[in-house]
C-alpha cells in the first residue's frame, strides 16, 4: 500500500532502496552530485552485482565524478536534458518524490514523496516503469571517458550487453523465473529492459503480459480484482499458455502447464 513520506523518511527510504537492491537499481534525478555517502552506496550495490542505471538532466559531471563512476563498469549513466522527475527504485520498491539525488544526505529542504511496492501497488508501479523506459529511450548515454555526451548507441533493451573493454565487463545478470526474485520482478523487469515479447496472458481477458505467476492479471483487470481480492475467484484463461481454462489468482495455470513446471 502506498505510503506518504516527509523529508527524513524520503532520505531514509532512498538509502534503503539503494542498500536493498538485488538485481536492478534505477535512480532518476535532474541533479547528480556524488557525495561521499552516495558514491559509497552506489559502489556497494555495484559490488553486489546490481545493474545500476542513473539518469540526470542538469549540468555536466565533474572530472572527479567521472573517474569515480568509471571505476564501476556495471553502472550506466544517461543524460535527459528536459528531466525534472525524481524517482528511485529497485526490484521491489519505488519512491516518487520532490527530493533530488544529491539531497538525500543533506536534508536542508522540506521534501515529500510517495513510497510504493511492486507487490501491493502493481498498477502504479508498472505505469511508472513505462514512463521510465520512455525517459531512457529519449536520453543520451554518457561516455565516462569523454566530456561531451553523445547519443547512446545502446538502449535500455541492451543494458545487459557486454562492453567492448574486456577488463570492464559488466557482471552477467541471469534474470529468469527459477527463483522467487525472478517471479516477483519479471513484470517490472520486462518493462524496463524492453523485452522483445510478452510471453504470458491475463487470466481474465487474455491480454498479453509478462509471465508473473504472482500477478497474473493485466493492468486493466487488476484494479477490478483488487477491489475484492478473492484469490479463489474463477477466471477464464491459463496465465502460461492462454488456453481457456478454470483458473484463479491463486492457481493461474491450467493443469497441463502446472504439471509441466
Amino acid at each position: 500500500m502506498a505510503e506518504f513520506l516527509t523529508t527524513h523518511a524520503v532520505a531514509y527510504n532512498i538509502e534503503n532502496i539503494i542498500i536493498n537492491a538485488k538485481e536492478l537499481l534505477v535512480l532518476i534525478s535532474p541533479y547528480l552530485q556524488l557525495s561521499k555517502t552516495f558514491y559509497e552506496r552506489i559502489r556497494d550495490a555495484h559490488n553486489k552485482g546490481v545493474q545500476v542505471v542513473i539518469i540526470y538532466g542538469k549540468d555536466q559531471l565533474k572530472p572527479e565524478e567521472k573517474v569515480q563512476l568509471n571505476s564501476l563498469p556495471n553502472v550506466d549513466i544517461y543524460f535527459c536534458e528536459n528531466l525534472h522527475a525524481k524517482c528511485y527504485f529497485n526490484d521491489y520498491s519505488m519512491i516518487i518524490t520532490s527530493m533530488n539525488m544529491f539531497e538525500f544526505s543533506e536534508k536542508n529542504n522540506r521534501e515529500m514523496g510517495i513510497l510504493i511496492q511492486k507487490d501491493t501497488d502493481i498498477v502504479v508501479f508498472n505505469k511508472a516503469l513505462g514512463e521510465v523506459k520512455s525517459i531512457i529511450d529519449s536520453s543520451q548515454k554518457i561516455p565516462l571517458t569523454n566530456v561531451t555526451p553523445k547519443k547512446s548507441s545502446r538502449t535500455i533493451d541492451q543494458i545487459e550487453s557486454k562492453k567492448s573493454d574486456s577488463a570492464k565487463k559488466p557482471i552477467k545478470m541471469d534474470f529468469n523465473l527459477k527463483t522467487d526474485l525472478g517471479q516477483l520482478f519479471q513484470g517490472a523487469l520486462s518493462s524496463i529492459l524492453g523485452a522483445d515479447k510478452l510471453d504470458a496472458y491475463c487470466i481474465r481477458c487474455k491480454a498479453k503480459i509478462p509471465y508473473d505467476a504472482r500477478h497474473p492479471l493485466c493492468d486493466a483487470c487488476y484494479p477490478e480484482w483488487a477491489s475484492y481480492k478473492n484469490r479463489e475467484y474463477k477466471e477464464e484463461f491459463c496465465h502460461k499458455c492462454g488456453k481457456r481454462s478454470k483458473t484463479s489468482y491463486a492457481y493461474p495455470e491450467c493443469r497441463d502447464c502446472y504439471k509441466g513446471n
